[in-house]
C-alpha cells in the first residue's frame, strides 16, 4: 500500500500523491527520508556544528545556504539527538568565546604593562635626533653671540652698550657649554639605538628566515575564522614569542615581544 511521506497517510493502491500534502506516494516509508530543521545559525559556525553532529553519529542532514542565515535540516528521526547535541554545541561555543575575551582581557592587560617597559627603538631614535638637533642649536645660538661681541669689541658695530656685552658673552658661553655637553650625550644615545635595531633586525631576519609569513596562520594551524580580530592577535603573538623565547634564551622578553610586533605586522 502507498504511504504519504510526509503526513504519513495510508492510501489505496493506484494512487499516486496525496490528497492533503500533494507528495508523491511512496511504497515503504522505512525507504523515505524526511528531513526537518534543526536550527537557522550564522554561517560561520555551521561547519563545525556539522563535524560535531557528523562525530556524535548523525551523518544525515542537510544545509539550505542563504545569505544571512544556513538552515541546517536532519532526518526527523534524529532530530531529538540531533537537538541535544546542538545545545551541546551551542553551550561549549559559548564557553569558548568567553574564555577567548577573557584571555583577551588578561593578555591586554599583561601586553599594556610589558609595552611600559619594552625598549621603544622608535622613541630612542626620536629622542637621538632631538638631541642632536638641541645640541647644534646651543652651540650655533653660543658661537652667534661670541661673534657678535667680537663685532663689538673691534668696534666694527657700535650697538650693544658695554654691560650688555658682557652679558650676552656670558650667555654665549653658557649655551656654548650645554652643547658641548648635550652633544656627549649623542654617542650614548646612538649606542643604545644600534644595539636595540640589531637586536630586533636579527630576531625578525631569523623569524622570516624559518617561517613563510604569507601562509602563516594555515602553517600554524590557526583557523582564522574562530577568532576576532583583537583574539587572532594574541593567539598569533604568543605563538610568534613561543619561538623566538626558543631560539634566543638569553634575549629579555621585553626585546621578545617588540620582535614579536614587528613580525606580526609583517603577517598582516
Amino acid at each position: 500500500m502507498p504511504w504519504c511521506p510526509k503526513c504519513k497517510s495510508e492510501y489505496e493502491k493506484g494512487v499516486l500523491a496525496c490528497v492533503t500534502c500533494k507528495e508523491d506516494l511512496v511504497d515503504d516509508l522505512k525507504d523515505y527520508v524526511t528531513y526537518v530543521t534543526l536550527a537557522k545559525l550564522e554561517p560561520s559556525i555551521v561547519k563545525g556544528l556539522l563535524e560535531y553532529l557528523k562525530y556524535s553519529g548523525i551523518e544525515e542532514y542537510q544545509i539550505n545556504e542563504g545569505e544571512e542565515v544556513t538552515e541546517v535540516l536532519v532526518n526527523e528521526k534524529h532530530l531529538r539527538k540531533a537537538s541535544k547535541h546542538l545545545n551541546v554545541y551551542i553551550y561549549n561555543l559559548q564557553k569558548e568565546t568567553m574564555e577567548q575575551e577573557e584571555t583577551y582581557e588578561n593578555e591586554s592587560t599583561d601586553s599594556q604593562e610589558q609595552s611600559n617597559n619594552s625598549p621603544d627603538v622608535y622613541s630612542n631614535m626620536s629622542k637621538l635626533k632631538e638631541t642632536r638637533s638641541s645640541a647644534y642649536t646651543f652651540l650655533g645660538l653660543g658661537i652667534a653671540i661670541v661673534l657678535l661681541n667680537a663685532l663689538e669689541m673691534t668696534r666694527l658695530t657700535n650697538v650693544l652698550p658695554g654691560i650688555l656685552e658682557g652679558i650676552l658673552l656670558m650667555s654665549s658661553f653658557i649655551l656654548i657649554g650645554i652643547g658641548v655637553t648635550t652633544l656627549k650625550k649623542i654617542p650614548s644615545l646612538e649606542s643604545e639605538v644600534n644595539i636595540i635595531s640589531n637586536s630586533l633586525e636579527e630576531m625578525v631576519n631569523w623569524y622570516e628566515s624559518k617561517n613563510n609569513l604569507n601562509d602563516f596562520y594555515k602553517n600554524k594551524n590557526i583557523d582564522i575564522a574562530k577568532y576576532d580580530e583583537g583574539a587572532l592577535y594574541f593567539v598569533a603573538l604568543e605563538i610568534i614569542k613561543a619561538e623566538l623565547t626558543e631560539q634566543f634564551k638569553e634575549q629579555e622578553e621585553a626585546f621578545i615581544s617588540h620582535a614579536a610586533d614587528e613580525i606580526y605586522a609583517k603577517i598582516q
